[in-house]
């Protein structure tokens, strides 16, 4: 995974030769020991994979046929397995961002909101 894509506090998937942990906390070490981007010191760091149980631990709750936690929608495009945040810009054009990542809905709701998105289970 490309260190680009990551900010503290992003849940990923951490697997290291025999060992995984499937929700994992990227700390500032992390993002400062990462060299190439795509490892922790040999390990391998993915990303997990948006569930609709994953959006109810975020808050979530599906209305009316969309994903709503107060601040923002989402989407189900069932055919690709995929999530969709769409945002209309005043008179021009739908923006639309496809989340299939947790880290990609943590980084899209901090970028609109200016605050984390909080894990109600932790």
């Amino acid at each position: 995974m490309d260190v680009k894509e990551l900010r503290i506090g992003n849940i990923v998937r951490i697997e290291h030769q025999e060992s995984v942990q499937d929700e994992y906390c990227i700390t500032g070490y992390d993002l400062y020991k990462m060299d190439d981007g795509t490892d922790i010191e040999g390990t391998e760091i993915l990303g997990i994979p948006l569930t609709e149980d994953l959006l109810k631990r975020f808050g979530f709750v599906y209305k009316d046929g969309h994903w709503r936690n107060g601040v923002i929608t989402l989407n189900y495009i069932t055919t690709d397995e995929w999530f969709e945040f769409e945002f209309c810009f005043p008179f021009t054009h739908w923006l639309k961002n496809n989340l299939k990542h947790v880290h990609t809905l943590q980084n899209l709701y901090y970028a609109l909101c200016g605050q984390e998105l909080v894990d109600l289970e932790v």
